[in-house]
């Protein structure tokens, strides 16, 4: 059910630009992830701000500097280019510096290049129009505190908690040189005790009668009353209470990255990675989303970013399957960038033919782009994408429902889109109200019912514009809907447009075909391919049964009816499981081969070929196509035979040493053939009975394969041939008895 609401009734949100104008990048941190959007095509009127959020990682190096000066030369400047042809069509540039990336705390302890980092975001905003934020959602402390005092603006979070300062402590106060890099900074915009506050404990905090700060010890002694909690004795690590009201940082808190963009009115792609030369690739997902897809979809990525692709396209045509397939693979697509020096950007098309689980994907992506609704004298051409839509799927998984809905929700959040909006997607009680603050014009957003509540009987922050959900359904977003939320990138009619709105051509556009597992897949599923291998199977199967021994035959219908039951299964098309059943296979034909089978032949060979092919296909992820991938494979499976010969070389030593090491040799038994500590062999215990059998001619009662049962006379007798099968009824000689062991050979 879509949500009954009029999208006018909401304040729409900052203009989208229509065409991206990329910028140069340098793989920075491993979490590195900036971006900015420029138009070319819009209206000056329709122009705004635009941006780029850096993280600033925990710990900087004499590097930090020069790589953000490399990745920031392209977007700025585009930005001054569009600043010069048009100087009123075009906002202020920010640069948002993230303090506590994935809101870890930042306390770097190297004084040059917090300085270094300091002086350069100073410098950049004696450009026209430059804006360098600061925003910190964590602890601050120690020299991290100097580059965030050197931006324009310092935004702190409310919830989570935010704290600033501690750069010393009592027991190790700054040096000279590095308390004049702060004093430096404090004169230019801050007041200069507040700062030292943080990195002297003996300053005293006073607030004059002229409504300035000063320090107690100053003299003459300043007439003013002492600020709470900044007396001597400690170092200040000041909260956004005190922060705030002392005129650290804004007087309103930003408590995550959403509402940073919404209060300077910059858009998502301010998040999206900043690509120069584009390498893009089209994957495209069709029928339900299960362990099967999950594993194609993961396969084909990683080809494409093997072959240096920056964009990832997906072409959504899915939906029901598994809900913890499709998080499984949502968690995949989000951190696709986490571990990465070079960002890849994802960009989710969502079809019409997408519905209820399509939405686990297409919030893991960067981008949403949708396919409208075409008609035509009032016939429908073409089916509009939506997001959501999961009632039919909530009525038959009803006990999945909570679970799905903090996993799409954590998601959401995740790449920065509207959590609440994800959540009443499979809350059918939630109410979500589009509001807008009274005290900033520019922050909006979406909030359920009870929180607007309980704002009015409170502190009457935010304004109702308009109800996006009401109660006792889901939320459902079509296409329009979604992008005058924020939520979608832009509305396409088809995958040609949305090619000509990222400014790729669609020449230059990989497709990430089938690889030779869903070749393998689909072929061994075909009726007539699973007709062959089951009668193959059943006829290597009776051949194997009918011959003596365990050999060709018998390998051969293990691995038909391996195949067979594998390609039909629930885990068809994924290689970690084929690899595992391969690995199975071959470690008990070495065991047959072992144990069971004298000599080595055709079952060990063949079991060490099927061990070491799956520890490849595991180790390498596919079968190699090229030389250099052959190469590549050799190297993959390299450290793994030699793990197996240094295995075997270690069993040697053991077997050949181990009976010799005092106190080790009592883990093992003691052959019966080991002489005696006087050199001479000990006489095996024979009974009598069996000592008269030595020499003794008698007919193999069973198949001796080797143990079987020989009939001597009357009697029949356990024995073990020496050397190969020996078939019922034949003729054989006692040669050797050891203790009960009686061995025999055909004659």
């Amino acid at each position: 059910m879509t949500a009954n609401f009029s999208m006018q009734n909401l304040v729409r949100q900052p203009a989208v630009f229509a065409k991206t104008a990329r910028a140069a990048a340098v793989g920075w941190w491993g979490t590195f992830c900036i971006g900015l959007m420029l138009s070319s095509s819009l209206s000056a009127q329709e122009r705004g701000n635009v941006g780029l959020v850096v993280p600033i990682p925990t710990t900087l190096t004499t590097e930090a500097t020069s790589r953000l000066r490399s990745a920031l030369y392209g977007p700025l400047r585009r930005y001054e280019d569009e600043c010069s042809r048009d100087p009123k069509g075009i906002g202020y540039f920010y640069l948002i510096c993230d303090f506590n990336p994935d809101n870890r705390d930042n306390a770097s302890e190297e004084p040059g290049a917090c300085q270094t980092l300091a002086r350069y975001l100073r410098d950049l905003q004696k450009k026209q129009g430059i804006q360098v934020l600061a925003f910190v959602h964590g602890n601050v402390t120690r020299h991290a505190v100097l580059p965030v005092l050197a931006c324009s603006e310092i935004l702190l979070s409310q919830q989570p908690p935010a704290h600033l300062g501690k750069v010393a402590d009592a027991q190790h106060p700054l040096e000279r040189l590095d308390r004049l890099a702060y004093e430096d900074l404090a004169n230019k915009r801050y007041p200069a005790v507040l700062v030292r506050k943080m990195y002297d404990a003996s300053v005293e905090v006073l607030k004059g009668r002229d409504g300035l700060y000063h320090d107690a010890n100053e003299k003459p002694l300043p007439a003013g009353e002492p600020v709470s909690g900044l007396g001597p004795g400690e170092t200040a690590l000041y909260s956004f209470e005190q922060a705030s009201k002392l005129g650290l940082c804004q007087p309103m808190p930003c408590n995550n990255l959403d509402e940073v963009l919404a209060r300077y009115r910059l858009p998502r792609s301010s998040l999206y990675p900043a690509l120069d030369h584009l390498r893009a690739w089209h994957i495209h997902l069709k029928g339900p989303i299960n362990g099967e897809m999950n594993e194609r979809v993961k396969r084909r990525i990683r080809q494409a970013l093997g072959e240096k692709a920056n964009v990832l396209i997906l072409e959504l045509a899915c939906g029901g399957g598994a809900s913890q397939a499709a998080h499984d693979l949502a968690v995949f697509l989000s951190e696709l960038n986490d571990q990465r020096r070079e960002p890849v950007e994802t960009i989710a098309y969502v079809t019409g033919r997408a519905h209820d689980t399509a939405a686990f994907l297409a919030f893991a992506c960067n981008k949403i782009v949708m396919q409208r609704e075409i008609k035509q004298n009032g016939q429908l051409i073409q089916e509009g994408a939506v997001l959501g839509g999961f009632e039919r799927y909530v009525r038959a998984h009803p006990d999945q429902e909570a679970t799905m809905r903090n996993s799409l929700a954590d998601i959401a959040e995740k790449k920065h889109y509207p959590r609440i909006l994800a959540e009443g997607m499979l809350d059918r009680d939630l109410c979500i109200c589009a509001v807008k603050s009274k005290k900033e014009e520019s922050a909006r957003k979406y909030i359920s019912k009870a929180e607007l509540e309980a704002d009015q009987q409170g502190e009457q922050r935010w304004q109702s514009v308009g109800v996006v959900k009401e109660e006792n359904q889901y939320l459902t977003l079509t296409a329009e809907q979604a992008h005058e939320m924020g939520v979608a990138r832009e509305v396409v009619s088809n995958f040609e447009e949305l090619c000509e709105l990222e400014g790729i051509g669609r020449s230059e556009i990989h497709t990430a075909d089938s690889d030779w597992l869903d070749g393998l897949v689909d072929f061994l599923r075909d009726p007539w391919t699973s007709m062959v291998l089951v009668m193959l199977g059943i006829t290597c199967l009776i051949l194997e049964l009918k011959m003596p021994g365990i050999g060709l035959p018998g390998i051969l219908s293990a691995v038909c009816f391996l195949l067979f039951f594998w390609s039909h299964s629930q885990v068809s098309g994924q290689i970690v499981w084929l690899a595992f059943l391969l690995f199975l296979l071959g470690l008990i034909l070495i065991g047959l081969e072992i144990f069971v089978v004298p000599g080595f032949g055709v079952t060990g060979i063949s079991g060490i070929v099927l061990v070491l092919g799956s520890i490849g296909l595991v180790a390498y992820g596919h079968w190699p196509r090229s030389n250099e991938e052959w190469i590549g494979y050799g190297q993959a499976l390299g450290p793994f035979a030699l793990s197996i010969v240094a295995a075997i070389l270690s069993a040697f030593l053991l077997v050949r040493y181990l009976p010799h090491i005092p106190y080790a040799n009592r883990l093992i038994l003691k052959p019966q053939e080991e002489p005696d500590e006087f050199g001479e062999e000990p006489a095996a215990s024979i009974h009598p009975d069996m000592a008269a059998l030595l020499g003794a001619i008698g007919v193999a009662a069973t198949p001796l394969r080797p143990a079987g049962k020989v009939q001597f006379g009357e009697d029949f007798v356990d024995v073990v041939a020496e050397g190969s099968y020996v078939l019922p009824g034949a003729r054989v000689q006692v040669i050797e008895i050891e203790g009960n062991r009686i061995v025999v050979k055909e004659v």
